[in-house]
């Protein structure tokens, strides 16, 4: 099956792309960077699953058109309040995935680093892994929030 993702993906001229696929190939995630101010960062993902024989879009777990970063729309709770209080602005904002641990798990990169919130700067990593239904709908199975060299690691690696 081939999939045009110029005509799926919401925004055009989106870089750093990447397609990482699940083990049986009837899932992938598209990794990518859309336009966005000179001065941010902002990486996404799009998720996809073969329907018969057919590529289908599945529900993302952010919400895109949010003012909220990605992060902070999966993991508020476990966030410090000075990163996501009204005043504060992600000016990087980065959601991966990284692997399939099997077809119906996934583990995803969230960073975030914020500016004008209570204190000067606040950043915050965090893994998640999402597990699917059979009909593409996620739920967040786990979190875990990065330590402080386990961000070094990440950032070396980029």
């Amino acid at each position: 099956m081939v999939l045009d993702l110029s005509n799926e993906v919401e925004v055009p001229y989106c870089q750093g792309a990447q397609v990482i696929w699940a083990p049986d190939s009837k899932r992938f995630a598209f990794n990518h960077s859309p336009p966005h101010a000179p001065h941010t960062s902002y990486e996404t993902i799009a998720l996809y699953q073969l329907r018969g024989d057919k590529w289908v879009a599945l529900p993302s777990p952010v919400d895109q058109g949010s003012e909220s970063s990605q992060l902070a729309q999966l993991a508020m709770e476990h966030l410090p309040k000075s990163a996501y209080s009204c005043r504060a602005q992600p000016v990087r904002d980065i959601l991966k995935v990284r692997s399939w641990a099997d077809v119906n798990t996934v583990i995803l990169y969230a960073y975030s680093a914020w500016e004008g919130g209570r204190s000067r700067s606040s950043e915050a990593s965090f893994l998640f892994t999402l597990k699917f239904d059979a009909e593409g709908n996620s739920k967040i199975a786990k979190i875990h929030r990065m330590s402080a060299r386990e961000i070094e690691k990440e950032a070396g690696e980029q």
